[in-house]
């Protein structure tokens, strides 16, 4: 899992477009809905994540918490139904 917990399992485009398994280098456009993978809570967080140093505090915390959740043997929780 990458730092922050999250990871990205493919971009949907608004003209239809799908890439599985994005690089770091694919560009975000206007209208592009990503497929995500993660905590539950770490997901929850993401709209509200700053791009400043309080956001990488964030980040950072969810990488801390994904090692932590790893060590302990714990399933990842975010597809489970609301």
């Amino acid at each position: 899992m990458p730092l922050g917990g999250i990871l990205v399992l493919g971009v949907q485009r608004s003209n239809g477009q799908y890439f599985g398994a994005p690089s770091e280098n694919t560009s975000v456009l206007p209208g592009d809905v990503f497929i995500l993978y993660g905590r539950a809570a770490r997901l929850s967080k993401i709209d509200v994540r700053r791009a400043d140093d309080a956001g990488l505090c964030v980040r950072l915390e969810g990488a801390r918490e994904q090692r932590e959740s790893l060590a302990e043997g714990t399933r990842l929780d975010a597809l489970t139904p609301a």
